[in-house]
């Protein structure tokens, strides 16, 4: 787990949980190649650029309701996830269906990530552009 969240003080380490600060994203890198997705479980989230940040990582995400750039870089049983806000049944039984899922699915998933998180590069900006036009 990565962040300074208001909760952060509320969860406890164990030995299948590491607790790290907010990490700046140059030194983030290091924790997302070894990463099988991405989860975030925010209760109020207006953007999350982290999400865009993971999806062009290639990760699967599974996202809170609240989490509103959620809106453009995911896609529900696409390339991941979204569980009912503040509804630990609803992440949890999300959190079951990923990890029951096998490696060619999650990949295919984290693949799709970088699908959609490239869609806001300025390439595709200019290509939605000029279809307009057309």
């Amino acid at each position: 787990m990565i962040g300074n969240g208001s909760l952060k003080e509320t969860i406890l380490p164990t030995t299948s949980i590491s607790i790290y600060d907010f990490m700046q994203p140059k030194d983030l890198v290091n924790f997302v190649a070894g990463a099988g997705g991405f989860i975030l479980p925010s209760v109020e989230e207006p953007w999350g650029v982290v999400v865009q940040e993971f999806a062009a990582a290639g990760k699967p995400l599974i996202l809170s309701s609240a989490v509103n750039s959620g809106e453009n870089y995911l896609i529900h049983g696409y390339n991941g996830f979204r569980f009912q806000n503040d509804d630990a049944a609803s992440l949890k039984a999300n959190l079951i269906h990923f990890f029951a899922l096998d490696d060619s699915a999650i990949k295919t998933m984290g693949e799709r990530s970088v699908e959609l998180a490239m869609r806001g590069e300025p390439k595709y900006w200019v290509a939605n552009f000029l279809s307009l036009i057309a």
